[in-house]
C-alpha cells in the first residue's frame, strides 16, 4: 500500500490514513502477515512461471506461504 501510495497512484491524507486504515482492520479482526523474505523469493517464482504482475505476484505468493486464502475479483488468481 505504501508504495502505491509512494508513487502517486493512490491520493490519500497522510498520516490520517494509516491510522483509520488499522481501526477498521482491527474492527473487523483482521491480521495482517509481517513482510517475510520467503514471500519475495515465491512472488518471483510466480511472475516467472506465470506472468503475474508485482503486485499480483506478492499477494498470491503471500497467501501461499502463509496457507491463506485470497478473496478476490482480479482473474489473475484464477
Amino acid at each position: 500500500m505504501d508504495l502505491l501510495i509512494s508513487s502517486g497512484r493512490i491520493r490519500v491524507r497522510l498520516p490520517d490514513f494509516y491510522v483509520h486504515l488499522g481501526e477498521v482492520l482491527e474492527f473487523y479482526g483482521i491480521t495482517i502477515p509481517p513482510p517475510r523474505a520467503r514471500h519475495l523469493a515465491v512472488a518471483w517464482s510466480l511472475r516467472m512461471r506465470y506472468g503475474l504482475t508485482y503486485f499480483d505476484s506478492l499477494h498470491a505468493a503471500t497467501a501461499i506461504v502463509e496457507n491463506e486464502a485470497i478473496a478476490s475479483y482480479d482473474s489473475s488468481y484464477t
